[in-house]
C-alpha cells in the first residue's frame, strides 16, 4: 500500500498472508487500523482468496478465524453504507462522490469473486458452505443495489450488469 491517492496492492502477498490461520487473524485485527481506502483496496483480494478455500477442509480453529475476518469485513461494508446514508442528510455533494466510490469498490469485489470462480457450481458451493461467506456477498449486492439507485443511469446500468452476471453464476 502506498499513499492515500494511489494504492498499490500485491495480491500474491495478501494470498500468502491468508494461507495461514495466523495470517487471517493478523488481517482481521490489523485491517481495522487501516484507513478506509486501504481497507477497500484489500477487500477484493481477501474475498477472492478466502473464498477459494473450501471451509469443510479447514480445521475448526481456521473456520473460526475465517468467520471473524469475514464478519470484520462485513461490518466495515455496513459502516461505510451507514456513513454514506448520513452524508445524504448532511452533505449532499459529498454523498454523491462517496456513493460512486463505494459502488466502484463493491463492483470490484464482485468482479474479483467472479474471476476466481469460473465454475459456477464451485461458487455456489463455497458461498453456501458458510453463513459468513453468503452474508458478505449478500451485503455487497444489497448495498450496491441501494447505492446504485442514486447514481447516474450509466453507472447504475454497469452495476446492474455486473450484479446480474454474479447472480446468474448462482443459478442452477
Amino acid at each position: 500500500l502506498t499513499d492515500s491517492s494511489n494504492i498499490m496492492l500485491e495480491g500474491g502477498l495478501v494470498a500468502a498472508i491468508l494461507q495461514t490461520s495466523k495470517g487471517k487473524r493478523l488481517l482481521s485485527r490489523s485491517i481495522q487500523l487501516l484507513p478506509p481506502n486501504h481497507r477497500w483496496a484489500l477487500l477484493p483480494a481477501i474475498l477472492s482468496r478466502v473464498l477459494q478455500v473450501n471451509p469443510t477442509n479447514l480445521p475448526d480453529e481456521d473456520k473460526l478465524v475465517e468467520e471473524k475476518l469475514l464478519k470484520t469485513l462485513t461490518d466495515f461494508i455496513r459502516y461505510a453504507h451507514n456513513y454514506q446514508q448520513e452524508l445524504k442528510q448532511t452533505s449532499p455533494s459529498d454523498y454523491i462522490e462517496f456513493s460512486l466510490n463505494i459502488l466502484s469498490y463493491l463492483r470490484q469485489c464482485l468482479k474479483s469473486v467472479m474471476v476466481t470462480f469460473l465454475d459456477k457450481n464451485e461458487l455456489r458451493q463455497t458461498l453456501l458452505s458458510s453463513r459468513y461467506r453468503a452474508e458478505i456477498m449478500h451485503i455487497i449486492t444489497q448495498i450496491g443495489d441501494k447505492i446504485s439507485d442514486d447514481v447516474d443511469i450509466n453507472i447504475r446500468n454497469d452495476w446492474v450488469s455486473i450484479r446480474e452476471t454474479f447472480m446468474s453464476m448462482l443459478d442452477n
